[in-house]
């Protein structure tokens, strides 16, 4: 990792975290205080903010300049999204993790009931987010954040994931992982090339790049459950196998997963090469997708 690239995203989620502590003051006195600290509270704990950077270097692919407040709100957006379906996601009834981020999980810090309403909050007002401006690429935008974070996309994957009727197979798992985390990923780069201006081709190239960049996050992620460090990663190793999920490594070893991940990576740097360097930063997150250690 260079150092031009890490100060760019140093610089890119200090503006998003401006962001969102503005958006979050604005609701102060206008939602119960409870609700208030309970978004606030997982929404502001930190984390890579994989989502916010690939929409801001997306949009860099295409020409961002002057299309900043869009840009901004529909990666500002895209967190609100993520943050609330791992809320969702530590619940009782679905993975039932007790930390997240080293910190307990919202329904530990704050009850179940609480957690669900901070995560309805977060998605529903991040399409307020997205849509509170009068730029043209804005309807587009909310098309693009239904359809992927929607019954098709991502919570089509949780359901896929929590069913007990399940095939043990890696091609059910590839649409698990598709939908569940993959299609936010796809949303990130294809919202970024959507507000920068780009068009119906581009955007779904884009979402390709994404679901790539997500499919491979996805089965390191799995890899780093298996033999990845709890306090660099802020909560236990060993989750996966614990809950008997269904995991790449589990159906085809964690050397194999290795190099599937390192693979669908370097089918989606050969997509984004055409447009480099204007593409550079997009190009090295989806190399950060792998090797890496959290």
């Amino acid at each position: 990792m260079t150092d031009n690239f890490q100060s760019w995203m140093d610089g890119t989620r200090q503006r998003v975290e401006g962001a969102l502590r503005s958006m979050l003051d604005s609701y102060r006195g206008q939602v119960p205080e409870l609700l208030a600290e309970s978004m606030a509270y997982s929404l502001l704990a930190g984390g890579k903010r994989l989502r916010p950077l690939l929409v801001v270097a997306a949009a860099e692919a295409f020409g961002a300049s002057g299309r900043e407040r869009v840009v901004t709100d529909a990666a500002v957006a895209i967190e609100m999204i993520h943050t609330y379906s791992l809320i969702h996601d530590d619940l009782p009834a679905m993975d039932n993790d007790d930390f997240r981020r080293g910190m307990p999980t919202s329904h530990r810090k704050f009850g179940e009931a609480a957690a669900i309403l901070a995560g309805d909050g977060l998605l529903t007002e991040a399409f307020a987010v997205v849509s509170g401006g009068d730029e043209p690429s804005r309807l587009r935008l909310c098309a693009l954040f239904a359809r992927h974070a929607g019954a098709r996309g991502m919570v089509g994957g949780q359901v896929d994931d929590t069913v007990s009727e399940r095939e043990d197979t890696e091609a059910f798992l590839d649409q698990v992982n598709r939908r569940k985390t993959g299609d936010l990923l796809a949303l990130s780069c294809a919202a970024g090339a959507c507000a920068a201006g780009a068009n119906d081709e581009v955007i779904g190239s884009m979402q390709r790049i994404g679901w790539l960049m997500g499919h491979a996050f996805q089965q390191w992620d799995d890899v780093l459950d298996v033999e990845g460090d709890p306090a660099l990663m802020g909560k236990a190793a060993g989750n996966d196998a614990q809950q008997h999920k269904l995991t790449y490594p589990r159906l085809i070893g964690v050397e194999a997963t290795r190099q599937s991940a390192r693979n669908k990576i370097q089918e989606a740097r050969a997509l984004i090469a055409p447009w480099l360097p204007a593409a550079a930063h997009l190009d090295a997150l989806a190399g950060a997708m792998i090797d890496r250690k959290h």
